[in-house]
């Protein structure tokens, strides 16, 4: 009797599981066909070399298409609907392979030029580097471009400086070098648009830009988003040996000439102003670890922290607010004649110089 009573319990238990994994590989199949009509409409909407009003009468036709494939797949003639995704996929990815990046478009006066350089024993020659003088706004400047030599040997810091304006888990990131005699050269890793684009995040991973190594003078491309855009910009002194000074720098040179010579696509996760200085590093930093906070680039000085390399001098919460360089830079008269690196060096001039 015990016997029966529990074969009867268990047998509508079993039915509504049953059903539930029925409903839940319906729903998966759904969402999955979903993000593959999403994928090939992306790609469609931010690469074919058509006008906006095309793209809608694509995108709709599109989405049309996409909902019969989701009906169809759950009757008899799912195999037709199948096919069609596979064929469209298929098209889409070709369409896709056969895209490639370029150094010869029409681009925005401040990504006109990018870096590249010599190397010549411990003389370094530096080609394009920016030197902008900016004038109340991001829409009117002094264009000028210059080339100078540096001397390995005389290379003293390495500086980071992150940007942010929206989000504080998303900054962008600029890695200026010091020397001793008092010059800096900063490089940035950027989007290179085209002059009549705009950045979208999402746009980022459909091949919309070119990734671009700039490289300028801190009164350019550290004035510009301090004082121009007011975005809140901070500083922090990475602490590294010679050795690993020299060979960063020569990283991006390396990378500065290959992109001359082999032009890449940016991506908004993997090709971007921090992932590709932290690849370069991983080079010469061996078990350098993965984490997240390098997709949060905003997020990016609690993680150079814990691997010591802003030192332990002072507590993270300290360096952070002691970081931020705005405010001050903001104060910046360029008609005084003061050097700019130096004048934003002043809130932070007591780094802690035990990285030689």
């Amino acid at each position: 009797m015990i016997y029966e009573q529990t074969h009867i319990i268990q047998k509508p238990c079993l039915h509504n599981l049953k059903k539930v994994t029925v409903l839940l590989i319906a729903v998966l199949r759904i969402l999955l066909l979903a993000a593959i009509c999403l994928l090939i409409g992306a790609a469609w909407w931010y690469t074919l070399p058509v006008s906006e009003i095309i793209k809608i009468y694509i995108l709709i036709f599109g989405g049309l298409f996409g909902l019969g494939v989701i009906v169809a797949d759950f009757t008899r003639k799912r195999w037709r609907s199948r096919i069609a995704l596979s064929v469209a996929f298929v098209l889409t990815t070709l369409w896709w392979m056969v895209i490639a990046p370029s150094n010869d478009r029409i681009w925005k006066d401040e990504l006109s030029r990018t870096v590249h350089g010599d190397v010549n024993g411990n003389i370094v020659t530096l080609y394009n580097i920016r030197d902008f003088t900016w004038h109340g706004s991001d829409k009117e400047y002094d264009q000028k471009w210059a080339t100078q030599a540096y001397d390995l040997e005389s290379l003293d810091s390495v500086d980071l400086f992150l940007s942010s304006w929206s989000s504080p888990l998303i900054a962008h990131t600029l890695v200026s070098f010091g020397f001793d005699d008092g010059r800096h050269v900063v490089f940035s890793v950027s989007i290179r648009k085209e002059h009549d684009e705009e950045y979208s995040p999402i746009a980022g991973f459909f091949k919309q830009y070119e990734l671009a190594l700039l490289a300028g003078q801190e009164r350019d491309m550290i004035y510009l988003r301090t004082n121009i855009r007011k975005e809140d910009v901070s500083l922090y002194r990475i602490h590294m040996n010679a050795e690993q000074r020299r060979a960063l720098f020569l990283s991006y040179v390396r990378r500065g000439n290959a992109l001359r010579d082999n032009p890449e696509f940016y991506n908004t996760i993997t090709e971007n102003c921090t992932t590709v200085p932290y690849q370069m590093i991983k080079t010469f930093v061996p078990g350098l670890p993965a984490d997240y906070r390098v997709l949060f680039s905003g997020l990016l000085p609690s993680y150079i922290y814990d691997l010591g390399g802003f030192g332990h001098d002072l507590s993270f919460e300290e360096l952070q607010s002691r970081a931020h360089i705005s405010a001050s830079a903001q104060g910046y008269a360029p008609e005084s004649g003061i050097d700019f690196s130096e004048f934003i060096r002043q809130p932070v001039k007591d780094f802690p110089d035990d990285q030689k």
